[in-house]
Order: C-alpha cells, then structure tokens, then sequence
C-alpha cells in the first residue's frame, strides 16, 4: 500500500549529502615523508602513504621466501584487484585496462598499434608532454605523418573553434591532449575536446597522467577512447607503474606491434591470436610488488573520494597562486584556464633552477620545469623554466605558509645582492644566485684550512615547524618555540672565566647521574630581534615581564644548524633523545661560515696532536657517506706547498715532501715559485658542503629530531640541572643545551668574547678550462705560503671555474652588513692567483664568508668554563668543516656523559688562566 499523498503537494526531493571534508592531520600521519620537510612535488613524485610502501615490501619478502612465481601465484587475487580498481577509477571496463610500466609505455603502444600511415592527421594540442611530441614527431619524420598542433583559445586551453574547424578539414586519424600539461597548472576542457572528436568519428588519446589522483576522471563522460596515466603521480603509486585504458569498440581494432606472451598467444608455427582485453598491451616480465603498491594507493584514494580530494587541491592550488602573485617580483604563470592542484611561478632575475636549490635548503621541495619538457606550450608563452609547485592531500595551510614566506625571503636577498636591477624581469630566466662561500682553506703555515662551519638565509620565518609524526622520533610533549610564550627579559652575561668543572663522564642527560649544579653563572644576552645583520646600529632588547616556566624538558637543545650543528644534532636523534635544533635564520643562509659549495679535507698537519682527530673524521665522512647514501667526497689528493725554510712543516699520516719539480708532475697547473716545496697528500680531497648539511639536517629529522629555523635565542641561563633557553617567541627547558654558533658564539658565551676574533674572507672564481691544466686532470686541493697570504683552492670542477682564496681578512662583526668584495680586495687575490697558477683567467664572480679565529687557531670544543650543562664547538678557525661529522659525534657522546679525552687539547678551559690544554 503506498504512502498517502496531500493533494496540491509534491514530495521534497532528498537534500544532497554535504561534502566531505578532508582529515589532512590522518593522512600526513600516515606518509612518513610529510614530517621531513614541505613537499610540493606530487606532479613529479608524491609522497608514499605507509600502507603503499608496506604493500611493495610485503610482495618482495614474500618473494624471497618462496620465489618469484610462487609469490605471484599467491598475490594473483590482489592482483586482479588492481585492475578492478583502476577501472572503477578512470570509468572503464575491466577488459579495457592494461597495467604498464609508465605512461609514456603505454602512449607509445597505443600509438604503435594505431598504424599510422603517410599522409594521416594527428591533431595535438600544445599541451603535449615531451615524450609524447617526440614520439609523434618521430613518427612524422619517418612515416610522413602529418601532426598539426591546435591554437590555444585566449584562456590557454585547446582552442575549441579552431579544432572543430581542423576536424571539418578533412580526415583525422587521431586527437591528443594532456588533460593537465607538465608545465601549468592548465586544465584542458577534455570533455569538449572528446565531444567533437567524437562527432567527427576520431579517436581521442587523453594524456591524464598530471590528472588522475587530483581531478575526476571518467573516460565515458569526457569521451577519450585511449588514456595513459602514471601512478607515481597524483596516485601515490610507487615509480616503475603505469596504466593504459583502451574503450571498446577501439581496442577490438587495435594490436600491439611487438606482441608479448603476456597477451597473445602463440597457436601454431607461424601464427598468433591476441588475448581479446586490453591486456595485449602488456608485457609479461611486470614488477608485481609495484602493482601491489600501486593497488593499495588506489584503494587509499576510493576511500577519500576522488571529488573529495579534487576539492582540497583545488582550494590549496588556488590560494597559493593568488599568495605568489602578491608578492614583488613573482610572476605565476599558469594561463587563465588553470585549475586543479599545479601552481607555476617565475621570479625575477633567478633562474627556476636556483629558485629550486634555495627553496631546497629551507626544505621546502619542489621542482623546476625547462622548456625542454614543454617545447609546444612553454615556446608559445615565451619560458624558458619555470618553478613548479604541486600540492596534494598532507599539504595544509602551514606548507603554503612555508612555500611563501621562502619566496619571499628569496626575492628579498636577490634584491639585495643586484641592488638597481633588482627590478629587470626576465621571465624563466635570470642571473645566476648568491654566491657561495669559502673553499675550505687554511693556513698551512699553522696547518689549518678553510672555513668553519656552525650557523645555517636571512629573512621572515618560514614557517610552523611540523611535529613528529606518531612513532617516529621521542615521546612527549612535541616541542614548539612558536608557542604563545611572552618574549623573555635578558638575561645576565657570564662571568669572565671559568668558576667550576667536573668529569665529563659524571654528567648524564637526566637517564643516568644528574649534573652538579653550576654556580650562578647566567649566560648570555643575544641577538636581539633589533639587531640583525645590515644593520649596525643594535638596539637593547626590551625587557617584558617573565614569562611562565616551561613545563617540557628536552634531553638536548642544539643552537646554530651548521655543519657542527646539523652534525651534533642528527647524532642526538639517533640515540633516541628528544632533541631540538634551533637556527637563528633559514637554513642554508649564507650570513655565517657553512654555506657553499666546497670545503677542503686533509690529513696533513703541522702537529701530531690532530693526527687521532682527523683518522676520526675521515671515518665519520665514510659513516656519513653511507648513512646518506650520497657521495660527500671527492678525493683529489693535494698539495701544501711553502717556502723551504718554514719552520714548522705540514706532516701527517701518509704525507711526503716533494720538491717544486716533483709538485709539477703531481699538478701540472700549478707552479711553485723557485725555493718552495710541498707536502703531497694522496688522501686529501673536496668535501661537497651543501650536500653535506643537507644529508645531515635529513638524517636527524628521519631520526625524531625537530628543526626549528628563523629561532633566534635571545639568551639562556642554567636552572638547577637544566637551562632555560629563550627565544623570541618561546621558553625552553633542556638538560642540556649545544651553541654550535660560529661567529655569534661571542654573543652567546661572553666570557669567550676576549678569546675570539671574527674576519671576513673572500673567495672567487676564476675563469678555466675543466678539461684543462686547471681541472681535475692537472690540479687537485692546494694551498701556497705567499707574501700575498695563505692562497687555497681547488680545480675547475662545476663549470664555475677555478676556486681560490686567502685566508685572511679584517676584523668583522657578524651583525654588521657584509658588503661584496672590494675591487682591491681581487686585485690582491688575482695577484697571488697569476703567481702560481698560469692558466687561470679573469674573475668570474666572487663571494665572502666568516671564520671564527682562536690565538691558536684551535677549535673550542667542550663545557662552556662553569656551565657544565652547556657544550660548545666553535671557533674553527678557517679548518673545521672537515671535522663536523666527527665533532658532531662527539657532541652527542659528551652530552650523554661520554668523556672525550682526545679533545682535550680544543678545551675552552685552555683559554682561561689555570686552564689545561
């Protein structure tokens, strides 16, 4: 009996469901990577979620257990899911689906089996993606086919007037479009491009590899009857999967050109019948463990819902491109029919790729697009390169924050170092970045070299830092100096020596002996938020009311993220304390002594004393080397040459003199002058700074640490067995506090401020041949004992030319603004060049940095004199980086009570009176 019906009323239709929202905090926990810095690469790569990456292992242990064939027969089920959900996914058939190795795979099969002859018509629009328009121009140069690109419409899309008049010209055989090209954040109308080629009987080939995962799509409604996509993308899949989808009654004409027993079937001597599913695309060697990966990353992405998804991108996407476009000097480039999760953007006198490296160094990762991916589209537009950002579903408010405010910063220091031209546009394509600082040098005369390491680019905070994801890294109370915090008031400065020690293996980290407790010694007023560098006038920092104690105690606060920092830190973290990483600035600025390039390492010294350390830090780079996975090393052997009758020698373990003739043989392109001789390193090599600090700062994040940059510490202050660290935004409580602070270290321990001495030095490249006397064939790490100074440097190696330098320079504050070199300061360098090394040419750039001076030019590693709870390592001198993985080690292992009695002789006790060395 049906309901009863109220005369002249009709029945309310049902209120839509409200859209789901998406739980952004659920799915960073569950990807790993979304805790070690900001990922704006998911049109690249994006970021695995756990049960993808569990997927793919689980398949390869069952493998190596039970055998290939074996633990496919068992997965075969899991397998065939795959397919069932790919094709709920692109609303096909299950027959329709093949599974291959990447998209251009299944383009280039699709392609083939089209047959196309001379004289047919392939339509393509600008979209394309290079290895598409490669292929396709392959096949017209060698099979006479005709490929017509289609006009963009003023919006940047397919100019759909334009192809249905190409259409109505004549015969086709194909229609090929990127749903979202490579190179923007583009949309094409894929529905309107499939619903003209359909009325005019064409196939359409839709490219959805930028669009699967982030946009609807279903093949029957947008009416493309060939699709590629990729599943490393937008789908989370692992790299090495792909899919092909052929809609009936197209597949049952197509045939692959090169058949595989995976799909056709072998029936006779000289014939073949095809499996009739689109499985005739595939071939039958497959990585099964991806596909299983690739199955649970759709399985993730039906439980979200694809429109759910679509909705989150769409509102980040657009945010950030209306952010970007605010800020001077930025210009987004996405045409006006962009849409969907892809924002691409130009700065001003910056190549994209620059862009890419100095957002990296603030970990913030994204990718940088050249024409060459895009010639079609980004030709037209007049780009060369452009910086692409992508977000996806564990991007939140606080990655866009990240994102801008790096930009920012980046546009503020170009405009900084190109003063009146700082205002030229040149779209995709700019002068080259800030330079990079110091070879790692030295002065051989006292057997040290280069610059010392410890403060990791100036400007606004970047960011929120992230927490630690759950089960990864300590328990506890996450650490956060964005807390809402009053600014705490100074802080009294130290004492001028040391009041009293105690054996380092007496002090724990609060999980053994506690501490003694210090006596009333409160270091260290510093770095006011007034005082910053380009400005010398520094103002007192106010002095509000006290803020409230904080209630969580960290193991171990490190302070200043250089080499020595990042190095102490990551050490830290491994060891499962709870530790908090604070820089002053961004990381990988360029204000202190770690920045650059290139340092040099060697095991030549003027005395024994080092011989133990450097044995250490040789087998702390092969640790790093292998932690990292990354090769930091590149080992050149070097001379240190000096006047014959120096009086105190480089020497070292596996060190020979040799004479200037035998020096010649060693290094043809350099020229000792008449009465030098050299010592010959075979162990001395280049240290790759930048990866380095980066290997280092990622190691400690996989292990628990927290990084927080643009934390400047205003002071600290012991607290029983604690110190009380304060920053700008936050106070902080830790057992044990490490200031790896290189040329602020005065600021920090004021009663080192008689002891140190901080001077600016200035390197430059000049100009050489790679394949020359210069480069590596004909020159390795040097250094010469010249009137001029101690000159250093190290081949042509990068395509930026020769490095040099002195290691010697004025006096500076570090606070102050440290302009460019000086046209005499060159003059000086380039004289000392000519000298010694005939080939070089004329300066090609220049670049300055700080080192941190001792009397003795030996580092200050250990207790702060008086404050056993505080640790520092600075002042190295112009030769420390060489010993920041190893310094680092031995950080951690004084923070957990360790003694290290072969650092005694870097004690900062030895600067005191009384103090031993």
């Amino acid at each position: 009996m049906s309901a009863p019906v109220t005369a002249g009323t009709a029945a309310s239709p049902p209120s839509p469901p409200p859209p789901r929202t998406l739980n952004v905090a659920a799915e960073r926990a569950r990807t790993p990577g979304s805790f070690t810095g900001h990922h704006f690469n998911s049109a690249g790569a994006a970021l695995l979620a756990n049960g993808t990456v569990e997927a793919v292992i689980d398949h390869l242990r069952a493998e190596s257990l039970s055998g290939g064939y074996e633990a496919a027969k068992h997965a075969a089920p899991a397998l065939e899911a795959v397919y069932a959900r790919t094709a709920e996914l692109l609303g096909a058939r299950l027959e329709e689906v093949a599974l291959v190795e990447s998209a251009t795979a299944g383009w280039q099969r699709a392609v083939s089996a089209l047959r196309l002859r001379p004289g047919d018509r392939v339509l393509a629009a600008r979209s394309s993606y290079v290895s598409s328009a490669l292929h396709l121009l392959s096949v017209e140069r060698d099979h006479g086919v005709q490929v017509e690109l289609l006009p963009n419409a003023p919006d940047g899309a397919v100019d759909l007037e334009a192809l249905e008049a190409a259409l109505r010209a004549g015969p086709a055989s194909l229609v090929t479009a990127a749903h979202v090209p490579t190179s923007s954040g583009l949309v094409e109308p894929a529905a309107a491009i499939g619903a003209l080629a359909g009325a005019h009987g064409v196939p359409f080939l839709l490219d959805a590899t930028q669009s699967l995962g982030q946009l609807p799509v279903d093949m029957g409604a947008i009416g493309c009857d060939l699709l590629i996509g990729t599943g490393r993308k937008f789908l989370r899949g692992p790299r090495g999967t792909g899919l092909l989808a052929v809609r009936r009654p197209l597949l049952d004409r197509l045939a692959p050109e090169a058949p595989d027993v995976r799909g056709a079937r072998w029936t006779a001597e000289r014939s073949w019948e095809l499996v009739p599913d689109a499985k005739r695309f595939e071939l039958w060697e497959a990585a099964h463990a991806l596909r299983l990966g690739l199955g649970a990353a759709l399985t993730d992405l039906g439980a979200l819902g694809v429109d759910t998804v679509a909705r989150h991108l769409a509102a980040l996407a657009t945010s950030l491109r209306e952010r970007l476009s605010a800020l001077p000097g930025v210009h987004v480039t996405d045409p006006p029919a962009a849409g969907g999760a892809i924002v691409t953007f130009v700065v001003d006198g910056l190549d994209a790729s620059d862009v890419q490296r100095q957002l990296a160094y603030r970990r913030v990762h994204l990718i940088a697009v050249p024409a060459g991916h895009g010639r079609w589209d980004m030709d037209h537009r007049g780009l060369t390169k452009v910086v692409r950002a992508s977000v996806h579903v564990y991007n939140d408010q606080d990655d866009l924050d990240a994102l801008v405010e790096a930009v920012r910063e980046i546009v503020c220091l170009q405009g900084r170092s190109t003063g009146d031209d700082a205002g030229r546009r040149e779209r995709g394509v700019g002068a080259a970045g800030r330079g990079n600082a110091g070879a790692e040098a030295g002065d051989a005369r006292r057997g040290n070299s280069g610059p010392e390491a410890d403060a990791l680019m100036p400007g606004p905070p970047l960011s929120t830092p992230r927490a630690t994801p759950p089960g990864h890294g300590p328990q506890g109370p996450a650490a956060n100096v964005d807390a809402s915090v009053p600014t705490p008031s100074p802080v009294r400065a130290p004492s001028n020596g040391p009041t009293t020690t105690a054996p380092a293996a007496a002090r724990a980290t609060g999980l053994g002996t506690a501490p003694p407790t210090p006596s009333p010694v409160t270091p260290a007023l510093t770095n006011s938020p007034d005082r910053v560098p380009g400005n010398g006038n520094a103002k007192p920092a106010p002095t509000p009311a006290a803020p409230p104690t904080p209630h969580h105690t960290h193991d171990a606060i490190v302070v200043g993220l250089g080499v020595h920092g990042s190095a102490a830190l990551r050490h830290l973290a491994a060891r499962g304390l709870d530790v908090l990483g604070l820089e002053q600035y961004g990381l990988g600025h360029d204000l202190g002594s770690s920045h650059g390039e290139t340092r040099m390492i060697r095991r030549a010294y003027p005395h024994p004393d080092w011989d133990a350390l450097v044995d250490t830090a040789y087998r702390a780079w092969t640790e790093l080397e292998g932690a990292s996975k990354a090769q930091l090393l590149d080992i050149t052997g070097g001379l240190y040459a000096a006047p014959q009758d120096r009086p105190d020698p480089l020497r070292g373990p596996g060190c020979r003199q040799v004479d200037g003739e035998e020096a010649a043989r060693i290094f043809p392109g350099l020229r000792l002058p008449t009465g030098f001789n050299a010592v010959h390193d075979p162990r001395a090599g280049i240290i790759d700074a930048q990866e380095t600090l980066r290997a280092q700062l990622t190691l400690a994040e996989r292990a628990g640490a927290h990084i927080h940059d643009h934390a400047r510490v205003l002071g600290w202050e012991p607290d029983g067995d604690n110190v009380v660290v304060r920053t700008g935004k936050a106070v902080l409580r830790t057992r044990r506090l490490v200031l790896c602070t290189g040329p602020w270290t005065a600021a920090q321990v004021p009663s080192l401020a008689p002891h140190l001495t901080v001077t600016r030095i200035v390197n430059a490249y000049f100009a050489a041949d790679p394949v020359g006397p210069l480069g590596s064939s004909g020159l390795g790490s040097f250094s010469v004992d010249l009137p001029q100074g101690l000159l250093y440097g190290f081949p042509a190696t990068d395509g930026r030319g020769l490095k040099a330098g002195l290691d010697s320079g004025p006096p500076w504050d570090p606070q102050a603004a440290r302009p460019e070199a000086t046209d005499a300061e060159l003059a000086l360098l380039a004289e000392a060049v000519a000298r010694v090394l005939p080939g070089a040419g004329p300066v090609a750039e220049s670049l300055t940095c700080l080192y941190t001076m001792t009397a003795d030019r030996r580092f200050i590693v250990g207790e702060v004199p008086g404050v056993p709870q505080v640790l520092v390592a600075s002042a190295c001198s112009g030769h420390g980086f060489k010993f920041g993985p190893a310094i680092g080690e031995a950080l951690a292992d004084l923070v957990c009570g360790i003694a290290r009695p072969d650092l005694d002789f870097l004690s900062p006790a030895r600067l005191f009176p009384g103090g031993t060395s």
